[in-house]
């Protein structure tokens, strides 16, 4: 079996190292060849190529997203052009191809009339308190999801907990089920979930499974294509990396959703494999956690995952008319509201940053946070550090024993920042923390697949759950403290004294953050 060690398939990185190796040896050997032609040559050559730079760069420049990401590509494509400018259009370019583009709004009308948004409980929210009815307009306006009424949330405090939910869940499945998840690897959890899923599709429960192929392919059982030739089993998986060099490579389907008959849905952090529910790790402890909902916010996970469907499968279609969602007759919580969202490379309006940021904004006196990887914005640090400024109480958690060294390094690289300002940093010391979460004032909540990394808010497809005085928020607050007391406390006084070559190094990686 293999061991997880994160969710950046090595596939992938051996893909671009490769990939990399090759375009910096083309860059080289482009330099040596001009170095050794004639004058008018090398000045003809040269000329050409301060042409394409200067195009790049003002292409790079008018593209709407984030200035940290733009700078690093106009870096590199003005120091070596050749291996930038390659690198950018495989890896750096955000831009919408016309058929998916088409695709996608045919999708989101057909989403939208699925959904009715309807303006009841915006109506009661802003009656309840505006600045959260502003954050909750800011979601549906951004991402077409409606807020709903609270009803019937459930909190999985680890990974344990939502495997024998969901399983139980999937047992009692009588009309379909979906699986949308970045991982699912040979394991455990996986055989256990199987059993069940072939038990139900003999029944004649659909089954659709959606997976990323870079997430997924080498985990996945040998016997995994020939098992899936059953009846109501259906899969696909997202973003094929075919042909060899792929212009989205680099954007993959991170969400993590499940949805059992209409009327249950699952999300969070929790991918389908041994290590997150701490059967199988070799990170320490897997803390992880996830949501179950019921009720009629179900339909906007419905919504998220036949949408994706649609949009990776071209043979065959699903239509959201088939779908039907159940909405038990649970009581409103009058002041309660969720809303369930999506976010991807292709919305330019940066959601699910925005929402972290509008959130954190709001706080009057606390904000936590947990997240396994930590690579801030520039925005994003702002917002923290005047928070910090302002006297409201910042805590961050991330792991203690990290998954990928050279990105730990980088979200450390942050702590400077961070810990100046007065921001609260703890590591998880018993093991890897995976679980994403932003709590403010015990009040407002965030859960979902979305890390605070440029990875999460610009490149991957993501989903969550913006929650407002659920009685969730508690659970949640409550959650993070506990982790809190199992954490190291970085002191500043403590961390000034790292070596030079360290602050060295994490300057250069802070450089290059955006790319990793």
């Amino acid at each position: 079996m293999l061991k997880h060690k994160g969710e950046q398939n090595t596939v992938q990185t051996i893909l671009k190292s490769l990939l990399v190796l090759l375009l910096l040896t083309l860059q080289i050997l482009v330099i040596i060849f001009l170095y050794n032609s004639t004058n008018n040559l090398f000045v003809y050559a040269e000329s050409i190529f301060d042409i394409i730079k200067l195009c790049s760069v003002l292409y790079i420049v008018h593209k709407p997203t984030n200035p940290s990401y733009k700078l690093i590509w106009i870096i590199l494509i003005t120091l070596l052009p050749v291996l930038g400018i390659s690198l950018f259009i495989l890896w750096g370019n955000t831009g919408i191809p016309i058929f998916i583009r088409k695709k996608l709004k045919q999708q989101t009308k057909l989403a939208n009339n699925f959904l009715e948004l309807k303006k009841d409980d915006y109506l009661i929210l802003k009656e309840i308190d505006p600045f959260k009815y502003k954050q909750a307009c800011f979601l549906t306006n951004t991402t077409d999801m409606p807020v709903y009424r609270s009803n019937n949330i459930e909190y999985l405090n680890i990974g344990e907990i939502y495997f024998e939910r969901l399983l139980n869940d999937i047992k009692n499945a009588e009309k379909y089920i979906f699986l949308e998840y970045f991982i699912i690897s040979k394991s455990y959890m996986w055989d256990t979930l199987f059993e069940v899923l072939k038990e139900k599709s003999i029944n004649g429960v659909k089954i659709y499974i959606l997976t990323d192929q870079i997430g997924s392919n080498i985990r996945l059982p040998k016997e995994y294509k020939n098992n899936f030739n059953l009846e109501n089993i259906f899969t696909k998986q997202f973003n094929p990396i075919l042909p060899f060099i792929s212009l989205h490579l680099n954007y993959r389907d991170h969400r993590k959703i499940a949805v059992i008959d209409g009327t249950i849905a699952y999300t969070g952090g929790i991918n389908i494999g041994d290590e997150y529910i701490n059967k199988t790790s070799n990170l320490g402890h897997w803390k992880d956690f996830g949501v179950r909902l019921t009720g009629k916010s179900v339909a906007s996970f419905v919504a998220m995952f036949i949408k994706m469907w649609n949009i990776t499968n071209k043979d065959y279609q699903l239509n959201y008319d088939d779908f039907t969602v159940e909405s038990p007759n649970y009581p409103n919580d009058d002041n309660g509201f969720l809303l369930p969202f999506c976010d991807s490379p292709l919305n330019h309006k940066n959601p699910a940053e925005n929402t972290y940021i509008n959130m954190i904004n709001s706080a009057k006196k606390s904000v936590y946070i947990t997240t396994p990887y930590l690579i801030l914005s520039n925005e994003m640090i702002i917002t923290l550090v005047n928070a910090a400024y302002s006297g409201i109480d910042v805590r961050i958690i991330i792991p203690h024993i990290p998954d990928k060294k050279i990105v730990f390094a980088l979200s450390r690289a942050f702590y400077d920042k961070l810990l100046k300002a007065g921001v609260k940093i703890y590591e998880y010391k018993p093991g890897f923390i995976h679980g994403k979460s932003c709590i403010i004032d015990g009040q407002t909540a965030l859960i979902g697949t979305i890390n605070f990394d440029f990875r999460s808010l610009y490149l991957h497809y993501e989903c969550g759950v913006w929650f407002y005085n659920t009685g969730l928020e508690k659970k949640v607050q409550e959650d993070f403290l506990n982790s809190q007391e199992k954490s190291i406390q970085i002191k500043l006084e403590s961390w000034k004294k790292r070596s030079i070559f360290k602050k060295i190094f994490e300057a250069i990686l802070v450089t290059i953050a955006p790319l990793l």
